[in-house]
Order: structure tokens, then C-alpha cells, then sequence
């Protein structure tokens, strides 16, 4: 088996597919189930919680004692380490995927 560290051209990603937060949007099946890691703008505040980078960005499933200890990461650059969802658009439709089961959220 080939390993890669984003899963290009069908090889596995060792613990966790570093990737950017556009190709989890742009190609959300390629990454669906699987566990990744994305580096981008942290929004945790009322009803946006989420991960960005320019124009494509991530919703974050958060528990509420996880918004409690992430909150204080909002407005700055961070990682996102979690399961991504290609079918979950977040709250109101408007995120191009989620990412759950969040393990590492910060510098």
C-alpha cells in the first residue's frame, strides 16, 4: 500500500489527510469518513462555528463544552484535526462540508 500525507491518486494518508480546506469543498467524496487535517481561520461565535480559508470554509461539530474551550481560538489562524462529512453543510446549508469527532483545534 501506498501512503501519502493527502491521499492523492488513490494512496491512504498515514493517521490523518493534511489537506487544504478547498479540497475538501471542491471534492468532498474524495475525503468523506476519512480523518483529515486543515490549517485556515477559526470562527467560533454565535452560530458560526467553522474553519476557512478565502472563499471556501468548513463547519465545525461542536459540542457545547467544546465551544466553551475552543472559543477562545475565534478570529485566528489555527488546525483542525477530525473526521470530515461531505454531507453535512452545517448550520443552515451554507458550509461546504463538517468536520466532527474534532481531536486537535488550535495552533
Amino acid at each position: 500500500m501506498e501512503y501519502s500525507k493527502d491521499g492523492r491518486f488513490g494512496s491512504e494518508c498515514r493517521e490523518y489527510c493534511s489537506v487544504t480546506i478547498a479540497q475538501l469543498v471542491i471534492t468532498p467524496e474524495r475525503f468523506h469518513g476519512k480523518k483529515v487535517q486543515v490549517y485556515g481561520d477559526i470562527s467560533i461565535k454565535f452560530e458560526v462555528y467553522g474553519v476557512s480559508s478565502g472563499e471556501h470554509r468548513v463547519w465545525l461539530e461542536l459540542s457545547k463544552e467544546e465551544i466553551e474551550k475552543y472559543k477562545i481560538f475565534n478570529g485566528k489562524k489555527g488546525y483542525v484535526r477530525g473526521i470530515f462529512d461531505g454531507t453535512n453543510t452545517g448550520h443552515f446549508g451554507m458550509w461546504g462540508g463538517a468536520i466532527h469527532s474534532i481531536s486537535r483545534l488550535g495552533k
